[in-house]
């Protein structure tokens, strides 16, 4: 009998494997240096509307791993921010 975590994992799995083969290879890129994103990107000191321009360049360029990253990047670093207004 599977997990909750290993049935949360083969779901991601499938549905990882509808997207575009540009798109799966950029997540997996990422799901193997999610390390190193992290650490390059805690202190980075973009603004929303920077995140916004180069997400519309990577879309243009169909560049998926510029996308994936520029998403993750955002995403760490609004839990990054989130994480030191709860310590404030």
């Amino acid at each position: 009998m599977e997990s909750g975590k290993d049935k949360e994992f083969y779901d991601i799995l499938e549905e990882m494997g509808k997207l575009p083969i540009g798109i799966q290879r950029a997540l997996w890129w990422v799901i193997r240096h999610l390390d190193f994103i992290e650490a390059v990107c805690k202190e980075t000191n973009m603004t929303v509307e920077e995140f916004e321009r180069y997400e519309v360049i990577a879309r243009e360029k169909n560049d998926y791993l510029f996308l994936v990253l520029i998403q993750v990047v955002q995403q760490i670093y609004k839990n990054s921010s989130d994480s030191d207004k709860t310590r404030n």
